[in-house]
C-alpha cells in the first residue's frame, strides 16, 4: 500500500509541475498540439484524484492489497507511465515550436533587412538614373542653345522645339491611300540610292504642283523608318525629314542659309541617335552658338565623327519650289562633297524647274526620277478611295455605279492633269460658292442677335486664334464673352443652328469647309449716315402703310406687275450682313481682350479652361496689333484691362504661373485666398500667403549679384554654373545684400524661417536649426518655425516640438478659417505623422496622416509617400481608407482622386499600390470609378499623352481580374492603335508592347498544329508598332517576341535573323567609354540573350551592368512584393515575357496559383539566375567576366558577332 501511495504522490507532483509550466506556455503562446497535451495532463490529474478518493474505502484498500500480492499490480503504475509519456511529448513539442519561432524570426529579419536595403538601393538607383538623365539633358540643352530655335516653334512645357515636321508627316501618312507610292521601291535609281550603290548621294523626284510628291515622300519616310539597316550593309539607318510648306517654301527661294531645315534635321538625328547627340554636343560646346549658315557644315556634312558612327543618315526634304536660294545650293554642295566613311543620302522632291536650276550648278550631282510617268495608278487609286467614301458612289453593286465611277475617274485624271489638290477639292464638294453665300444669308435672317454674336465670336476664334479649340473650350470662350452659359451643347447647336461650323476629325471646332472663310464678309466699321440709314430694316407699321396706299391707288394688275408685295416684304429684313469677320488688327485686339478678361475677372470652371491659352498667347496677340488700324473701342477696353492686370494683386498672381497646374481649381483657391497678417516696420513686403524662398530663386539672386561682382573684376565662378557650391560666407553676403535692398532694419521671425528653409535645402542642417530657434525666440507663436525645426532635429524631439503646436492651431477656430492655414496645418500634420512612423509608432501615425489628408487632399506627393509607407508594411486597409479619404474630399470643381491618378499617371509604383489595395480589400468599384472619371477629365482637356498612361493602368487593373482578360487585351489594342497615334507621344509604347507581345507570343505557341492560327498571331505581333513609329521608340520591339517564337520552334536561324540588327545596334557603342550609352547597350543585349537562352552572355551582360553602376542599381520583383536585388542577385527571369523577373517566393506563388493578380504565366519558360559573389572592383576596365574566366571586351564582342551578326540572311 505504501508503494501505491508513493506512485500516486509522484503522479500528483508531476501534474502540479505541469500546471506551473502551463502559465509560461500560455504567456508564450501555445499552438493546438501543445494545448491538447495540456488537456491530457489535466484529465490524468482528474483520474489520479478519483483513484485517491476511492482508496479511502476499506473495501477498496483490501482489493488493492490483493492485486499487489497476487497480480503485482498496484493500480497506479499506468498513471505514472502515462504522465511520463505526456511530459516527453510536451518537451518534444516545445522544442519544435521553439525551432519554428526561431525560423519565423529569422525570415522576418531577412525580410525587414531586404526592405531596408531595397529602400537604400532604390535611392542609389534613382540617383544614378538622375545622373544619366542630367547628362542627356545637359547635352540636349547645349545643342538647343547652339541651334537657337525660333521661339515661335518652341514647346514651353518641355523646353524643346515643337516637332511640327512629325505632325505634317503623319497628316500626309494618314491621308494617303494605303499601298500607293510603292512603285518607287522598284525604281532602279531609288534602289541604288537607298542601298548606297549610286554614284551620287542625292536623288531628286520631280513633278508639277500637287502631283503627289508629298504623299510619295511620306511613303518613303515610313519605309525607311521600318528598316533598321541599309540595304546590303550592316550600317544602322537614321532618318531626318522636313516638309517645306507655305512660307517655308517662299523663304527658301531667296534664303542664304537653310536655317530651319538644318536645325530640324540636327535635332531629329540627335534625338534618335544617342551617339550622334554626344558628338554634336561636343561640337556645339566648342563653337558655342553656331552661325545658321554653318549648321549643316559643322554638324552634318563636316562632322568627322560621322565616319566612325557606322550609321547611314537619310535626309528627306519635300516641297522645293520652282527656284531655290543660296542656302539650299550650299546644302546640296556639302552633300555632294565626298568624305571617306561618311554616309549621308538625300532624297528631294520638288518642281521640275528647281532641278533644272540645280543641274546647272557644277558642284551638285544627283539622279532624277519623274513622278508624272509613274503615278498614274496611284492617282486612280486615290480617286477610287475618295469615291468609296461618298454615299452616292460607295455602293458598287448598284446598277450603273461602276460605269459612272470609271467615267468620273477618267475625266478627273484628264481635266485636272492628275493634280491631287484639284481632285480632292472636286470630290470633297462641301458646297458651292452660291450655297455658302445662301447659307450665310439665311442665318442672317433667321438667327437672333445673341446667336449672331455667338457665330461672330466663333468665327473670330477660328480665324484669329493661335490654336483651334475643342467644343468645351469654345463654350468657355462664348461664356467669357456673354457671361451666360448655354443649356444646349455646342455640338448640337452646330447641327441645329450654326451649320457653318463642325467638330473636325481632331476634335477641334473649325469651319465646315475651308472655303467658308472667304465668303464671310468683313465687318464694316466706317461711319456712313446714309449707308446706315439704307441698311436699316423697315418697321411693320411702315410697310403696312405703304402697302395700303399702293392697293388703294394702283389697279390690281399694275400692283402685281411691279411685284410690290415681294419688294415690301424684303424691306422688313435688315440690309447687309450681321455675320462678319474682323480685320486682322481688330481681330487680334479682340482676342487679347478675351484673354485679359480671363486673367483679370477671376476664374471659375469655364474660365479656367482658357487660362493656359491666355498665358501662352496674350503677348503674341498684343504684339500683332497695329494700334493705328485697330478699332478704337476695342483699344480702349484693352487699355483698361491692361492697367487692371498690372495693378491688382489677384491679377498679378496669375501672371508668373504658366504651367499645367493652373487648370487645377485647388491651385486657384490657394492663390486667390488672402490671409490677413499684422505688419511691422521690419516685415517683408510680403504676399498674402507665406511662401518659402525656393532654391531657384536664391540661385537667380546669386547669379544677379555675381554679374555685378564680375563687372567689378571679382570672378568666383561662371554665372550659370549650377554645380557651384556656395560657402556659408557667400550665403551670408547674399542675405545681407537682400536685407539692404529691401531696407529691412531688423530680421523678423519670418525672415529667419525662410533663410533656415533655404539653408536646409542647401545641405546645412545645423545652420537651419539655428535659424529656426532664432525665429522661435523672436516669436514663440510662429507656427512655421517648429515645422522647420522638426525636420532637422531627431525624431523624438521633433514629435515633442510639433505636438503642442498642432494642438494650439487646431483649437484656434478663427485661424483655421483661412484655406491656406488649413493647408499649412496639413503639411505640419504630415510631418508629425512621418516622425511617428519613423519612430515605429505606426498606429499613432495613421490617424494623424488621415487628418492631414482631410485638410488637404491635393498634396499628392505627400499622399503618395503615405501610401508607399502603408504598402511596405502590407497595411492594405489603411491604404484603401486613405484613398477613400482623398475621394470623399472631391467637389464639383475638384475631383481629388481622379486628378491624383492623372498627376501620377506615369508612376508605376503608385498604380501598383492602388491595384494591390483593391485586390487585397475587394474595393474594385472604387478603383474602376476613379480611373473612369480620370479618363473623362483627360478627354475633356484633350490630353492624349497622359490618357495613354491612365488607360494603360486602367486596363492593367482590369487584366488583374482573371475573368476579364479578353476585354483587357482588346482595350490595350485600342490604346495602341488609337490613343498612341493621336497623342504624338510614344513614351507609353514600351509598356503596351511589354503586355501585348507576351500575350500574342503565348497564343502563337499554344496554337499547336493549327499553323493558320499561329501565323495570324505572328502577323498581329509584327503589326504592333503603329505607322510611322520606329523600333528605337520601343524598349522591346515586336521582333524580339518573333525571335522567341522561332526559338521555341527550334528554328534558331530565323530567331537570330530577327535579332541581328538589335545586337548590332547594342554592340556598336560598347567600344566607347560613355557609360550612359553602354548601360543601354547591355540592356538591349539582354533583350536578345534572355529569350534566346544565351546563359553565358546573359550572366556576362548582368555582370557588366553591375560593374558600370557599381552594383547600386536594383532589379525589382514583378510579383508586387516590393523585393529587389542587384544585377548580381538571384532571380527567375521569364524568357517569354522577356522583361519580367521574380524572386523565389513570388515565383512559387505564380506556380501554385496564389499570386493575387494576373501577371506572366506559370507555363512560361523561366531562367534561373544564380546569385554571384563577384567583386566588381576586381574586374579591370575593358574586361568581361565570362564563365569562369575574365576575357577582353573585344573578344567577347567577337564571339557575339560570330553567333548573332555574321549569319546567313
Amino acid at each position: 500500500m505504501a508503494r501505491l501511495s508513493g506512485h500516486l504522490r509522484r503522479a500528483s507532483r508531476a501534474v502540479g509541475e505541469m500546471v506551473g509550466r502551463l502559465e509560461y506556455h500560455v504567456h508564450g503562446g501555445m499552438d493546438a498540439k501543445l494545448s491538447k497535451v495540456a488537456c491530457q495532463h489535466l484529465l490524468l490529474f482528474v483520474e489520479i484524484c478519483d483513484r485517491t478518493v476511492k482508496l479511502r474505502s476499506k473495501r477498496r484498500k483490501l482489493l488493492a492489497g490483493v492485486k499487489i500480492l497476487f497480480l503485482q499490480n498496484n493500480g497506479a503504475a499506468d498513471l505514472l507511465a502515462g504522465m511520463e509519456s505526456l511530459v516527453g511529448k510536451e518537451n518534444r513539442l516545445l522544442v519544435a515550436q521553439a525551432f519554428a519561432l526561431a525560423s519565423d524570426a529569422a525570415t522576418s529579419s531577412k525580410a525587414n533587412l531586404a526592405l531596408t536595403q531595397g529602400l537604400v538601393d532604390s535611392l542609389a538607383e534613382d540617383r544614378a538614373e538622375q545622373k544619366k538623365e542630367q547628362d542627356k539633358e545637359y547635352r540636349t540643352q547645349v545643342i538647343l542653345k547652339a541651334l537657337a530655335f525660333d521661339e515661335a516653334i518652341m514647346n514651353y512645357e518641355r523646353v524643346e522645339p515643337e516637332p511640327f515636321w512629325q505632325t505634317i508627316y503623319r497628316n500626309y501618312l494618314r491621308r494617303r491611300v494605303r499601298g500607293t507610292g510603292k512603285w518607287i521601291f522598284s525604281e532602279q535609281k531609288y534602289v541604288a540610292c537607298e542601298g548606297g550603290q549610286s554614284r551620287v548621294p542625292i536623288l531628286a523626284i520631280s513633278g508639277g504642283e500637287r502631283s503627289g510628291k508629298s504623299f510619295l515622300a511620306s511613303t518613303v519616310i515610313n519605309h525607311l523608318n521600318q528598316r533598321k539597316t541599309t540595304v546590303g550593309s550592316d550600317c544602322r539607318a537614321s532618318i531626318g525629314f522636313y516638309f517645306l510648306e507655305g512660307n517655308s517654301r517662299e523663304e527658301l527661294r531667296l534664303a542664304t542659309n537653310l536655317e530651319n531645315v538644318a536645325k530640324s534635321l540636327v535635332w531629329q538625328f540627335s534625338q534618335s541617335e544617342r551617339i550622334y547627340l554626344k558628338s554634336v554636343a561636343q561640337i556645339c560646346e566648342r563653337y558655342g552658338e553656331i552661325d545658321p549658315a554653318n549648321i549643316s557644315k559643322h554638324l552634318i556634312f563636316g562632322n568627322r565623327d560621322l565616319a566612325e558612327l557606322d550609321i547611314t543618315f537619310y535626309i528627306v526634304t519635300d516641297g522645293l519650289g520652282d527656284t531655290v536660294g543660296e542656302g539650299m545650293i550650299r546644302f546640296l554642295q556639302g552633300a555632294s562633297t565626298p568624305i571617306p566613311g561618311r554616309d549621308v543620302r538625300i532624297l528631294l522632291t520638288g518642281d521640275t524647274r528647281c532641278f533644272e536650276q540645280l543641274a546647272r550648278v557644277e558642284s551638285i550631282h544627283f539622279d532624277r526620277i519623274t513622278i508624272s510617268s509613274n503615278n498614274q495608278s496611284n492617282v486612280e487609286e486615290f480617286i477610287e478611295d475618295r469615291m468609296d467614301r461618298m454615299p452616292a458612289l460607295s455602293d458598287r453593286a448598284r446598277l450603273g455605279i461602276p460605269e459612272l465611277g470609271a467615267k468620273i475617274r477618267d475625266r478627273l485624271c484628264a481635266q485636272t492633269k492628275r493634280d491631287y489638290f484639284k481632285i480632292d477639292r472636286t470630290l470633297d464638294h462641301q458646297g458651292t460658292i452660291s450655297a455658302n453665300i445662301d447659307e450665310i444669308k439665311q442665318m442672317n435672317e433667321s438667327r437672333s442677335e445673341k446667336e449672331l454674336a455667338e457665330i461672330n465670336e466663333i468665327i473670330r476664334w477660328i480665324i484669329h486664334g493661335r490654336d483651334l479649340l475643342t467644343p468645351k473650350q469654345m463654350s468657355a470662350a462664348l461664356y467669357v464673352r456673354s457671361g451666360e452659359p448655354s443649356l444646349l451643347p455646342l455640338e448640337q447647336r452646330f447641327k441645329m443652328k450654326y451649320p457653318l461650323f463642325e467638330v473636325d476629325r481632331n476634335g477641334k471646332v473649325d469651319f465646315r469647309s475651308s472655303e467658308i472663310e472667304h465668303y464671310v464678309p468683313p465687318r464694316q466699321r466706317t461711319y456712313d449716315p446714309e449707308g446706315s440709314y439704307e441698311k436699316q430694316a423697315a418697321q411693320t407699321a411702315e410697310v403696312a402703310m405703304i402697302n395700303h396706299f399702293l392697293l388703294t391707288a394702283c389697279p390690281p394688275e399694275v400692283y402685281a406687275k411691279f411685284r410690290f408685295e415681294a419688294y415690301l416684304a424684303q424691306q422688313l429684313k435688315p440690309k447687309g450682313s450681321r455675320i462678319y469677320k474682323d480685320d486682322p488688327h481688330t481681330g487680334e485686339a479682340e482676342m487679347a481682350l478675351v484673354y485679359l478678361d480671363v486673367l483679370t475677372e477671376g476664374t471659375d470652371r469655364k474660365r479656367t479652361r482658357l487660362l493656359p491659352y491666355a498665358l501662352k498667347h496674350l503677348v503674341r496677340h498684343l504684339s500683332a496689333v497695329d494700334l493705328a488700324l485697330a478699332d478704337i473701342a476695342c483699344k480702349s477696353a484693352v487699355g483698361v484691362r491692361l492697367a487692371k492686370l498690372f495693378t491688382e494683386a489677384s491679377s498679378i498672381d496669375a501672371l508668373p504661373h504658366s504651367d499645367e497646374t493652373l487648370s487645377n481649381p485647388a491651385v486657384e483657391q490657394r492663390r486667390s485666398t488672402e490671409t490677413g497678417r499684422k505688419k511691422d516696420g521690419n516685415a517683408f513686403p510680403a504676399r498674402a500667403t507665406f511662401q518659402v524662398i525656393p532654391n531657384d530663386a536664391f540661385l537667380f539672386i546669386a547669379g544677379f549679384i555675381n554679374k555685378i561682382e564680375r563687372c567689378k573684376g571679382v570672378v568666383t565662378h561662371e554665372v550659370n554654373d549650377l554645380s557651384y557650391v556656395y560657402s556659408v560666407e557667400e550665403i551670408d553676403n547674399i542675405e545681407s545684400w537682400c536685407q539692404a535692398v529691401l531696407e529691412v532694419e531688423a530680421k523678423n521671425s519670418l525672415w529667419h524661417v525662410q533663410m533656415g528653409t533655404l539653408l536646409e535645402a542647401l545641405g546645412l542642417p545645423s545652420l537651419a536649426e539655428s535659424r529656426a530657434r532664432q525665429a522661435l525666440t523672436l516669436d514663440p507663436l510662429d507656427w512655421r518655425a517648429p515645422n522647420l525645426l522638426a525636420k532637422v532635429v531627431g525624431t523624438d524631439e521633433g514629435i515633442e516640438i510639433l505636438t503642442p503646436v498642432i494642438n494650439r492651431l487646431e483649437s484656434d477656430s478663427q485661424w483655421l478659417q483661412g484655406p491656406i492655414h488649413r493647408i499649412e496645418l496639413a503639411n505640419t500634420l504630415y510631418m508629425l505623422g512621418l516622425l511617428y512612423w519613423e519612430s515605429n509608432h505606426r498606429d499613432t501615425a495613421v490617424p494623424i496622416c488621415a487628418r492631414a489628408m482631410e485638410l488637404d487632399p491635393t498634396n499628392y506627393s505627400r499622399v503618395t509617400m503615405v501610401l508607399s509607407s502603408y504598402a511596405a508594411e502590407d497595411r492594405w486597409s489603411d491604404t484603401i481608407n486613405a484613398l477613400m479619404t482623398v475621394k470623399e474630399k472631391s467637389t464639383q470643381w475638384l475631383q481629388c482622386l481622379p486628378e491624383m491618378i492623372i498627376k501620377l499617371s506615369n508612376s508605376d509604383r503608385f498604380h501598383q499600390i492602388v491595384l494591390q489595395a483593391a485586390l487585397r480589400t475587394q474595393h474594385f468599384s472604387l478603383i474602376e470609378d476613379t480611373y473612369e472619371r480620370a479618363i473623362d477629365l483627360l478627354l475633356e482637356f484633350q490630353d492624349r499623352a497622359t490618357l495613354c498612361y491612365v488607360r494603360f493602368y486602367d486596363v492593367t487593373t482590369m487584366y488583374a481580374l482573371r475573368d476579364r482578360q479578353s476585354k483587357a487585351i482588346a482595350q490595350w489594342e485600342q490604346v495602341l492603335k488609337e490613343d498612341i497615334p493621336q497623342s504624338h507621344s510614344y513614351s507609353a509604347l514600351p509598356m503596351l508592347l511589354g503586355k501585348l507581345g507576351p500575350l500574342y507570343l503565348h497564343k502563337a505557341k499554344t496554337s499547336g498544329d493549327d499553323m493558320d492560327a499561329a501565323s495570324s498571331y505572328l502577323r498581329e505581333l509584327e503589326s504592333l508598332l503603329p505607322d510611322g513609329v520606329r523600333e528605337n521608340d520601343a524598349l522591346l520591339p515586336p521582333r524580339i517576341y518573333l525571335a522567341r517564337y522561332y526559338q521555341t520552334q527550334s528554328d534558331g536561324l530565323r530567331a537570330k535573323q530577327n535579332t541581328r540588327e538589335i545586337v548590332k545596334q547594342a554592340l556598336e557603342p560598347l567600344s566607347d567609354n560613355d557609360e550612359d550609352i553602354n548601360i543601354y547597350a547591355y540592356l538591349n543585349s539582354l533583350t536578345v540573350f534572355v529569350p534566346l537562352g544565351e546563359v553565358g552572355n546573359t550572366l556576362a551582360s548582368l555582370a557588366m551592368m553591375a560593374i558600370i553602376t557599381s552594383d547600386k542599381i536594383r532589379i525589382h520583383c514583378d510579383g508586387g512584393c516590393g523585393n529587389s536585388w542587384s544585377y548580381l542577385g538571384e532571380m527567375l527571369w521569364c524568357r517569354d515575357c522577356i522583361n519580367f523577373q521574380f524572386d523565389e517566393e513570388c515565383y512559387r506563388k505564380l506556380d501554385d496559383g496564389t499570386l493575387p493578380f494576373t501577371v506572366c504565366d506559370k507555363s512560361h519558360d523561366f531562367f534561373h539566375v544564380p546569385k554571384r559573389g563577384l567583386d566588381t572592383q576586381d574586374i579591370p576596365t575593358g574586361r568581361v567576366p565570362f564563365g569562369e574566366a575574365v576575357i577582353s571586351l573585344e573578344e567577347w564582342m567577337r564571339g557575339i558577332r560570330r553567333i548573332y551578326v555574321d549569319i546567313e540572311h
